[in-house]
């Protein structure tokens, strides 16, 4: 059996403050995109388990 050599991890060249700032503003874009969905999900839940009480009770 021969042992595969292994390559080395390439570095990663330091970002610029400018570079760092637009991508803390994508995760941040994402994350609340994220949130908007979910948040979405949670009130449309609510609304159908509030229907099916009110379908339930009459």
């Amino acid at each position: 059996m021969k042992i595969n050599e292994i390559t080395g991890v390439k570095p990663i060249a330091p970002t610029t403050p400018d570079q760092s700032r637009i991508d803390g503003l994508k995760r941040q874009k994402d994350t609340a995109a994220k949130n908007l969905k979910a948040e979405r999900e949670r009130q449309k839940l609510k609304k159908a388990q509030i229907s099916l009480a009110n379908i339930g009770a009459t």
